[in-house]
């Protein structure tokens, strides 16, 4: 044992003594109860933030209330119709052996007051590996980082664009607007609890946050549209006192390349005619929004990171604006978000660090990336610039100097609007319609008004029109030009026809390829979450597997007021297992201490449903009698995975007899799970505040005391404390000033051993711990030195 140290605490005794004298101060109110209902203590409410269903108990001290059962669902609170003046002892939950969605245990720590707590709001929250019921005010001290450390998230924001993110679970529980902009301002830092979320990011023009709690981040194309024109072009005053001001880069016109950008004009009301609202907010909302599910917020204390995990996003749609204040949209590069650093990637094995948009929607828009045509100088013809997936391209309509229209079906973004060009000696002008209208077309000197049944030939066609310019009002068509006419109209036809024939068919190719592509990510998303359960089993089944070594030396202890609970055993490896149950002598026998087996397992994956004490310890073995784990239900959540494959022979003891061991009538011996402990001690609601420091000194090395402290520089490690005494055993954390403490820097413990039993504690290298009896008296103290050490307590001499 390393160098020992002193301290004083409570004695369990005393601890129980308060519980009672709790329940004889509630008997004593009982009289005046009806006449100061004034005075009754808060009901009781639970809070589920986990992704399950959650099912348990409230446990009050008092005779006068009746204990609490309770199921809530994810997202919701559940709360008792009553409670009195009765203190809580206790509150169990159960995820019903939920499989984790994120790779982690769903078993859940209870809550425990020491003494009794009078509090009433409690909630339910992921919790190192796994999920814990705390109290509001254990909560807040749990998930108060302010130092930039985990558990938390750094977003960078790397575009033009303000954006809008949230991290969600059942509802969105942080949200906010990360602006545009170089340093700090362009930067967010968000305290959370030690949780997963689902990360959403869109780009959001107008920096003003639209997400309340439970509406999460769905950019709607309408309304990014709306907000979109101002933010661009600097109009709207609630978007300049929102600080949603987008970076728009000064370009000179010839760097802007005809077919690679739209045409934005200054005025909103502009720009939806001639843009599209809806087509600009679906290319903003579609290559602009990315989401990332499982992302893990990082450690708690003591395990922090230094930084929390950190995520850039870059990319995106670029506007741009040239020398006449014009300002165009171009295509740019993905909009991407990625994780930079490694800080919580180990509770993310299923889960991606790095995702980027879809910029299809640069593709999907009638027409198509093609080159721009060239003019032919024809005065009957007219080239002008239309929208298109590709960032734009150039149309040329041609048709025949006379009223008629020109029978050509395609499809423009432009509706209801007089376009004019020059010709020989004026204007001439074209109508594009939408709607089965009549058309009217202006003269070149807009004093006559020509009126024409043209309409649309389909929701998708624009008839082209022209007016004959001043001075050149056309002369009656020969023969041969009406011939030429029909001509042209037929030929016109039919490659309409073959046109949108070929068009029909790319999009049955390109929303066949969609559909492809979406069943593969389903796919892909399925096997990832399959990987994380598969790795789940995994580590559970190796920690099963390294409690062998501890065979012959442990029993179960019979609890006359434990109620039999269910626990599921698994079979995850290739060979049959058989169970057995480890009797109070430490015989491994059946429950008739017969040498037979409570169950016989298949090769798996199979399993079995067995009822059994949560404190009774249970050994699986091969068919060569070698351990293949050992566990019980309180620390494995009423579920064993155990595999077979990864014995080695001899590795660990072979079946030996009984230890003697004894123990409480409500505490058995238990293997730990060895997944990061935390003490059920570390935030419970200490309200005694009678621990201090004893002026004795009876254990090796107590003299110690107040001479020496912990420190932190030390790498992560386990350590296993054993109690050989035949009284309960204190351990507490001697923190940075030599005070005795627990992780939380209060005054509860790091561990409560029973008589003859052990704990895994997770703690650091340079950490010092010291051992206290039921009396207060120092028993030794050691600092931890290497991983997998034991540190063993012994009656004193």
């Amino acid at each position: 044992m390393g160098t020992p140290l002193f301290i004083e605490s409570l004695s369990q005794a005393r601890k129980n003594a308060a519980k009672w004298l709790s329940i004889i101060s509630v008997t004593a109110l009982s009289a005046g109860w009806a006449q100061t209902a004034h005075a009754d203590y808060p009901n009781a409410r639970v809070t589920n933030n986990t992704e399950y269903t959650v099912s348990g108990k409230v446990e009050y001290v008092s005779w006068l209330c009746s204990d609490d059962s309770y199921s809530v669902a994810p997202g919701k609170t559940w709360t008792a119709t009553s409670r009195g003046v009765c203190l809580i002892d206790d509150i169990t939950g159960s995820t019903g052996g939920a499989i984790g969605k994120y790779g982690e245990s769903t078993s859940i720590t209870p809550y425990h007051a020491s003494p009794a707590t009078s509090y009433g709001s409690f909630q339910i929250n992921a919790f190192s590996g796994s999920y814990r019921i705390f109290s509001a005010d254990e909560w807040d001290k749990v998930s108060n980082t302010k130092q930039g450390k985990s558990p938390g998230f750094y977003f960078v924001n790397k575009t033009a664009w303000p954006l809008t993110y949230s991290l969600d679970q059942v509802g969105c529980l942080y949200h906010g607007i990360i602006p545009a902009g170089e340093g700090e301002k362009g930067v967010r830092r968000v305290d959370t609890g030690a949780v997963w979320f689902t990360l959403k990011v869109a780009i959001q023009p107008d920096g003003i946050d639209p997400v309340s709690n439970w509406d999460c981040v769905k950019p709607v194309a309408e309304l990014v549209g709306d907000v979109a024109m101002a933010a661009v072009t600097g109009g709207g005053t609630a978007v300049a006192k929102a600080g949603g001001k987008v970076i728009v880069k000064q370009v000179a016109k010839e760097a802007l390349k005809a077919g690679a950008k739209k045409a934005i004009k200054s005025a909103a009301k502009k720009v939806l005619t001639e843009l599209g609202r809806d087509e600009l907010g679906k290319l903003l909302s579609d290559a602009g929004s990315v989401e990332l599910y499982g992302q893990y917020a990082g450690y708690e204390w003591p395990f922090r990171c230094d930084n929390m995990p950190e995520y850039h996003i870059v990319g995106g749609p670029e506007p741009l604006k040239d020398e006449d204040g014009k300002i165009y949209l171009e295509r740019g590069t993905p909009f991407k978000v990625t994780k930079v650093n490694d800080c919580g990637d180990d509770m993310m094995t299923g889960s991606k660090r790095s995702m980027e948009s879809d910029q299809s929607s640069f593709s999907d828009w009638p027409g198509g990336g093609g080159n721009s045509l060239i003019e032919t100088g024809d005065p009957t013809c007219v080239t002008f610039y239309t929208g298109t997936n590709a960032g734009g391209q150039y149309e040329q309509l041609c048709g025949v100097n006379d009223n008629s229209p020109i029978p050509k079906d395609f499809s423009i973004p432009y509706r209801n609007k007089i376009m004019s060009f020059k010709c020989n000696s004026g204007l001439k002008s074209l109508l594009l319609l939408n709607l089965r209208e009549p058309v009217k077309a202006y003269s070149c000197k807009g004093g006559n008004v020509i009126n024409t049944d043209g309409y649309f030939k389909s929701a998708t066609a624009a008839v082209f029109y022209t007016v004959p310019c001043c001075g050149d009002e056309p002369k009656p068509p020969t023969a041969a030009q009406q011939a030429a006419q029909q001509a042209a109209r037929a030929k016109a036809a039919a490659k309409a026809a073959q046109e949108a024939q070929v068009a029909a068919q790319a999009k049955a190719a390109a929303e066949a390829a969609k559909r492809a592509a979406e069943q593969k990510a389903f796919e892909d998303r399925v096997d990832a979450e399959n990987a994380a359960l598969e790795a789940g089993w995994a580590a559970s089944a190796k920690l099963l597997y390294g409690n062998c070594s501890h065979r012959g030396t442990v029993s179960s202890i019979e609890s006359p007021s434990a109620v039999a609970e269910e626990i599921r055993i698994f079979n995850k490896g290739s060979k049959t297992i058989h169970i057995y149950w480890i009797d109070t002598q430490g015989q491994e026998v059946n429950y008739a201490s017969q040498d037979e087996p409570v169950h016989t397992i298949a090769s798996g994956p199979s399993g079995v449903t067995e009822y059994g004490s949560p404190n009774y310890l249970y050994i699986a073995t091969d068919d060569n009698g070698e351990c293949v784990g050992i566990g019980n239900g309180i620390n494995f959540s009423g579920e064993f995975n155990f595999d077979p494959d990864l014995v080695v022979p001899g590795a660990n003891p072979q079946k030996a007899a009984a230890p003697q061991q004894t123990g409480s009538s409500e505490q058995g011996s238990y293997v730990d799970e060895d997944t990061g402990y935390v003490d059920t001690n570390a935030y419970t609601d200490d309200q005694s505040g009678n621990d201090g420091v004893s002026n004795s000194v009876e254990g090796p090395g107590c003299e110690y005391f107040g001479q020496v402290a912990s420190t932190d520089e030390g790498e992560i490690v386990d350590v296993r404390f054993e109690n050989q005494t035949n009284d309960m055993l204190d351990i507490y954390w001697i923190d940075g000033n030599g005070q005795p403490s627990n992780y939380s820097e209060d005054d509860g413990t790091v561990a409560s051993i029973p008589a003859q039993s052990f704990q895994n504690v997770r703690t650091r290298i340079g950490h010092i711990f010291v051992g206290v009896d039921s009396t207060g008296i120092c028993l030794g103290m050691a600092a931890a030195e290497t991983s997998g050490e034991t540190i063993a307590y012994t009656p004193l001499q």
